[in-house]
């Protein structure tokens, strides 16, 4: 079932012949090569001056107060970047 609702999703979002591929590629796996393939699929991206905010809190949580270094260095990165 849930399967389906991918190989569906991936075809709607992009009807190329390389998705395509990856659908019957997708179909002839076991379960847990399909497993490992959804958790890859399912990850994220995140680009910017300063971590994604769970990153963030955790930087914290490991570091007391490195959430603020970061914030205080991109700060300053971005007042130097300027002149």
């Amino acid at each position: 079932m849930i399967k389906q609702n991918v190989d569906k999703d991936i075809c709607k979002e992009d009807d190329d012949s390389e998705t395509s591929e990856f659908v019957k590629d997708f179909e002839r796996m076991n379960s847990l090569q399909k497993q490992k393939t959804m958790t890859l699929i399912s990850n994220s991206f995140y680009a910017g001056p300063i971590p994604h905010p769970e990153s963030f809190k955790e930087y914290d949580e490991i570091l007391p107060k490195a959430a603020d270094r970061i914030l205080t260095i991109a700060e300053n990165r971005q007042i130097t970047d300027k002149n």
